[in-house]
């Protein structure tokens, strides 16, 4: 395994090859900023894909840039820490997880207002009716009450709550989720 490098209270330029499933950390004060740049492979922020060789610029805050299959990232700036983290140090395995559950579920929601809708009875022995097949306003009335699951995330101060959030909803924006 590669040696971690990290770094505080830094103004320069490095490079930064990342393992899969690990991130680059970072914390940025209010008066400076640091720009990341993906170089090679794919990788993550707040569960949003940064585009490869576009500059991404952050100031205060405390962010990470995580990679399910490896990625070299670019950094330059002032930051007052930036350190990797190796396979498996982070939470992303368990935010995905969280996500397909919720995905599920709001599958499950929809498959019922749909089958509402067209007031048909699913026991296997018919195809499931689509969406498609009724129409916007009577799934939007079936719909009502049956919008997938609510979530509170709770916590103590700084231990990721928002993190997970916002990760969530960018995973449920990737899959077509208003």
């Amino acid at each position: 395994r590669e040696k971690t490098k990290t770094m505080t209270a830094a103004s320069s330029s490095e490079s930064w090859r990342l393992e899969p499933e690990s991130e680059l950390r970072f914390e940025v004060g209010f008066d400076s900023w640091v720009s990341v740049v993906v170089t090679q492979g794919t990788g993550e922020v707040l569960g949003i894909e940064l585009a490869v060789n576009r500059a991404y610029e952050f100031s205060g805050c405390k962010l990470a840039v995580f990679t399910w299959h490896g990625c070299e990232v670019r950094t330059s700036g002032s930051w007052e820490a930036m350190y990797q983290t190796g396979r498996g140090e982070t939470t992303a395995a368990a935010a995905l997880q969280t996500h397909a559950y919720l995905e599920g579920r709001r599958e499950e929601a929809a498959h019922e207002a749909a089958l509402e809708v067209v007031g048909g009875i699913y026991g296997g022995l018919f195809e499931r009716p689509s969406v498609s097949s009724a129409s916007t306003r009577e799934f939007a009335a079936a719909s009502e009450g049956r919008r997938g699951p609510r979530v509170m995330c709770v916590g103590p101060h700084d231990s990721g709550k928002s993190t997970l959030c916002k990760t969530l909803v960018a995973y449920a924006a990737r899959m077509g989720r208003e």
